[in-house]
C-alpha cells in the first residue's frame, strides 16, 4: 500500500465559473413604413385626371387660362412625386441605419460571450483531465494536481466519462417578439443566445458522490476500459487517506487491474 507521506499534494484552487447575466437590448423602434405608391399618388392622379378635364374644356372654349394650368398641372404632380421619392428613401436609410447599430451590438454580445465559453471549456478541461492526462500527472508527481481534491470540493468523486455540452452558466437575456410582425433585429439577437446557451466539446462527468451506485452495461472490453478510467481518474484526483478502492476481478485480470492504479498509489 502506498505510503503517504512520501507526497503531500498542494492546496488546490477550485476554478470559478462564470455566473450572472448578459442582456441584449431591444432593438430601437422601427421607422416609419414608406407610402405605398398606389395610396400616396392616387389622390394627385385624381386630381389631375379632373384638371385635364378642365383644361380641355377651357382649351375647346377658347380661354388662355388652359395654358397657365398647365405648368401649374406638371408642378403639382412633379412635387408629388418627390416628396413620395424622399419619404421612401427616409424610412429605407432609417431601417439601415437600425439594422446597422443592432449588428454592431450583438458583435460586442458576441465579444463578450466568446471569452466565457473559451475560459469555461478550458477550466473544466484542467479540473476534469482525460485518462491520458491523469497518467501523465502520476507520472510527473505534479504536486498540484495529483490528489488534489478533498471532500469539501464541489467535484469531490467526480468521474468524466467523456465530451458533452454543458449549458452556459451565465444567463443570456434577449427581448421577444410583441406579437405584431415578426422582428429580423430580435429573430438575430435570439440566435446569439441559442449559439452561446450551451458550451460545446467540455467534460460531462458522473458525480459518484450523489449516485453511489452506478452499473456500467456493454461488451466486455468496453466496459473493462471505461472501469479502468474511472479507477485511474479517482485514483488521480483523491488521496488514500480519502478513498479507498475495492476491486473484484478475474485471475486473468488481475495485473491489468493493478496496473491501471499502480502509477498513483504504489510507494
Amino acid at each position: 500500500m502506498a505510503r503517504t507521506n512520501e507526497f503531500q499534494p498542494a492546496p488546490r484552487t477550485y476554478p470559478q465559473l462564470p455566473t450572472g447575466e448578459i442582456r441584449i437590448p431591444t432593438p430601437g423602434p422601427r421607422p416609419a413604413a414608406p407610402p405605398a405608391a398606389i395610396t400616396y399618388l392616387l389622390p394627385s392622379l385624381v386630381m389631375l385626371s379632373m384638371t385635364a378635364v378642365v383644361v380641355v374644356y377651357l382649351w375647346q372654349s377658347g380661354s388662355g387660362q388652359s395654358i397657365i394650368m398647365l405648368p401649374m398641372m406638371a408642378g403639382g404632380l412633379l412635387a408629388t412625386l418627390i416628396l413620395f421619392w424622399w419619404q421612401r428613401k427616409q424610412s429605407r436609410s432609417g431601417d439601415v441605419d437600425r439594422r446597422r447599430r443592432y449588428t454592431d451590438i450583438l458583435r460586442e454580445k458576441r465579444q463578450q460571450l466568446q471569452p466565457i465559453h473559451d475560459h469555461m471549456r478550458h477550466d473544466l478541461e484542467v479540473a476534469q483531465p482525460d485518462v491520458h492526462a491523469c497518467l501523465r500527472l502520476a507520472k510527473d508527481r505534479a504536486p498540484d494536481r495529483l490528489w488534489a481534491r478533498a471532500k469539501s470540493d464541489p467535484d469531490f468523486l467526480d468521474t468524466r466519462l467523456g465530451l458533452g455540452a454543458l449549458p452556459l452558466p451565465v444567463r443570456i437575456v434577449v427581448p421577444e417578439d410583441s406579437g405584431g410582425e415578426p422582428d429580423s433585429l430580435i429573430a438575430a439577437a435570439q440566435a446569439v443566445r441559442d449559439e452561446f446557451a450551451l458550451v460545446q466539446d467540455v467534460p460531462v462527468c458522473l458525480p459518484l458522490r450523489d449516485t453511489p451506485v452506478v452499473g456500467i452495461i456493454g461488451a466486455r472490453p468496453a466496459v473493462r476500459a471505461l472501469g479502468q478510467a474511472l479507477l485511474v481518474q479517482l485514483a488521480t484526483h483523491h488521496s488514500p487517506r480519502d478513498l479507498k478502492l475495492a476491486v473484484i476481478y478475474s485471475e486473468a485480470e488481475r495485473d491489468q487491474m493493478m496496473r491501471s492504479i499502480a502509477p498513483f498509489w504504489d510507494g
